[in-house]
């Protein structure tokens, strides 16, 4: 099975089933879990590409060739606005998320947006007619598709409001919040999220200029809400730092 992948090349890439057996995502990714010793006309395929941080795992106008599922690390999908402001960011995935689901569901002959890795990231990959048959013929795929899909379609919605009706500060602080939820626990206030995303990745996601990203980090690092080291970012308190976010105008 071979797909095209994309100009910038990936770390590695093989058919891999033993993955999903120890995925934490097993409760949300609409993929069953498989296991290496699943055979037959039953067991879906599964491509698994690993990426570098910044590398586009699909391009807008690209033939459609299946569905990518983000296993785990972090991606954007943007959308060409045919403007000099260059692509909007539509949303952020973490793992589990879908990249492409509404065009295959579709059945679009090309890419409506791009998706490109924030982080170090690893995607599974589905073909076309693979995704077609367990869509149509395994009820509980579609069930998990269909949550899946709602749930970001939520996070889309939140995303619209908050840039229309939040300040950047804000807008920020919401970034930074959605980043550091995985790694919530409940002992303790403090979170570590193990990456540190430059301050042009932050400026494409909040829809703003990097020299803002940087004044109003400087600004939450000075107020010890966060602290930056060059692997991670550590918020001191979520709590107090979700009570930042201005209401909406």
């Amino acid at each position: 099975m071979t797909r095209k992948i994309s100009s910038s090349m990936a770390i590695t890439r093989g058919t891999c089933y033993a993955p999903c057996e120890v995925c934490r995502e097993q409760v949300h990714c609409p993929l069953p879990v498989v296991s290496k010793d699943s055979t037959g006309p039953g067991t879906i395929r599964v491509l698994q590409t690993r990426y570098r941080a910044g590398q586009q795992i699909l391009n807008e106008g690209e033939p459609v060739t299946g569905l990518h599922v983000l296993c785990n690390g972090w991606a954007t999908v943007t959308k060409s606005t045919g403007m000099e402001q260059g692509d909007r960011t539509l949303y952020v995935v973490g793992a589990g998320g879908l990249l492409d689901a509404s065009d295959n569901l579709a059945v679009s002959q090309a890419y409506s947006c791009t998706a490109k890795s924030l982080t170090n990231s690893t995607v599974a990959f589905v073909r076309s007619d693979e995704f077609a048959a367990r869509l149509e013929n395994d009820h509980t795929f579609s069930g998990k598709l269909l949550r899946l899909l709602a749930r970001q379609l939520h996070a889309l919605e939140e995303q619209y409001i908050l840039h229309q009706s939040r300040d950047a500060a804000s807008r920020i602080i919401h970034v930074l919040l959605a980043f550091a939820k995985p790694y919530c626990v409940e002992r303790g206030k403090s979170v570590t999220v193990p990456m540190k995303l430059s301050r042009s990745s932050l400026a494409e996601i909040v829809g703003t200029t990097p020299e803002t990203i940087s004044r109003a980090i400087s600004r939450l690092k000075q107020q010890r809400h966060i602290l930056e080291t060059p692997r991670e970012t550590i918020i001191s308190d979520i709590e107090r730092l979700r009570s930042l976010i201005q209401p909406a105008a």
